[in-house]
């Protein structure tokens, strides 16, 4: 399997095609300063890349403009290359129809300039819409509660919300996820920028326009890397899917149990504990 390392990602850069970036630009009759305001990269540093002053752009500045162009990565680097293009590949694993693409690594990611949310799934950049009230509302409801059933029972648990760095033991490439809320049984996976390991308890609220991602993807990794539960929230269905992995890492003895808003929902990790999601005050 090929990684995207930061040389070829240097390399592919300079070896981009200006001239489509100006066709292209000249078509949707935009400046650089429209290019600039609607990608939120600085005019300066527009108008290097299209005077090719600046020959190696940082990934993360060349994705926001190619969004604003409406072109596609590969239609960016000159067809002419004589070495072999990077190609998406079948992904061994549990879902054999989804592809692999080229690689970014967890050190490629870590030097972006994050300015949204972003995760590194098996090596591929996801950037995700900026929260909703509600959102945040059902995350911050289920956190008073969660940390309030450990102090009354006088557990040695440690629960915070997102957005924290989570680091996943993947086979298909590196992964950094940024879980709505996450649920420790210990202290030795708390590192400086984030999670060394994965937690024992995570919960995430779906995203309208990440759903596959979400109900697909996420449950395989979380089970493969140790978390033994994971909660799903759906605030536009008002359900919350509960995938109960437990300690076996593989699908053995992997169980789902759904719930809507009306019911309480128990976390098997803390004995006793209901969550009520009918008492947060939704919009």
């Amino acid at each position: 399997m090929m990684r995207l390392t930061g040389e070829m990602l240097a390399e592919r850069r300079t070896c981009m095609n200006l001239e489509t970036l100006k066709k292209r630009k000249k078509e949707l009759r935009l400046t650089n300063k429209d290019v600039a305001r609607l990608s939120g990269v600085s005019l300066g540093t527009v108008n290097k890349i299209f005077s090719g002053a600046t020959k190696a752009p940082q990934v993360d500045t060349m994705q926001a403009i190619l969004g604003v162009l409406k072109l596609e990565e590969y239609e960016f680097y000159d067809g002419k290359m004589e070495r072999e293009p990077l190609r998406a590949e079948r992904i061994k694993g549990s879902f054999p129809g989804r592809l692999r693409e080229p690689q970014m690594t967890a050190e490629d990611y870590r030097m972006l300039d994050k300015r949204k949310q972003t995760e590194l799934i098996e090596g591929k950049l996801i950037r995700h819409q900026s929260p909703s009230w509600n959102h945040q509302e059902l995350i911050s409801g289920v956190l008073c509660n969660v940390r309030n059933y450990i102090r009354e029972k006088g557990y040695g648990c440690h629960a915070i919300c997102g957005p924290i760095e989570v680091q996943l033991e993947c086979v298909n490439g590196d992964t950094i996820v940024q879980p709505d809320l996450v649920m420790l049984l210990g202290e030795e996976q708390i590192g400086l920028r984030g999670l060394l390991r994965a937690p024992e308890f995570v919960m995430e609220v779906l995203s309208e326009s990440e759903q596959e991602q979400e109900m697909v993807v996420k449950p395989d990794l979380y089970m493969g890397a140790g978390v033994q539960e994971y909660w799903l929230v759906n605030l536009y269905q008002r359900q919350v899917i509960v995938y109960w992995f437990g300690n076996n890492y593989g699908r053995e003895g992997f169980q789902v149990d759904t719930y809507t808003f009306d019911q309480k929902v128990p976390m098997r990790l803390l004995d006793g504990f209901m969550m009520d999601f009918g008492t947060i005050d939704l919009m």
